[in-house]
């Protein structure tokens, strides 16, 4: 389970995400919406551990995020976790056919 209390992230003067609290549970199939600018890879990196610049708490599976080392966190994510930057051309001959063979354990 990943859980956000009191979170904040932001770039500068701009809030991004100010004082949310919510969890999300385990072998649960999330969608995080929202326009452009809003928020969103932000929030993912942060989780991913990429992003250390945020305020409040980010639990996975009960333990603090900034406790973690980098081993750890890859032990915990695994295959749990994806998070592929859009519009860079990382994975530009990828095709949808080969992502679950990709994220198979």
């Amino acid at each position: 389970m990943i859980k956000l209390t009191d979170f904040s992230i932001g770039y500068g003067d701009r809030m991004l995400i100010e004082g949310v609290s919510t969890s999300i549970p385990a072998s649960c199939l999330t969608a995080l919406i929202g326009r452009n600018g809003a928020g969103k890879s932000t929030l993912l990196r942060a989780i991913g551990g990429l992003n250390p610049r945020y305020n409040g708490r980010i639990e996975i599976d009960g333990h603090d995020l900034r406790t973690l080392q980098p081993r750890d966190m890859a032990r915990m994510w695994h295959s749990d976790a994806l998070h592929i930057p859009d519009g860079r051309g990382v994975c530009r001959n990828l095709t949808v056919r080969l992502w679950p063979i990709l994220c198979l354990p």
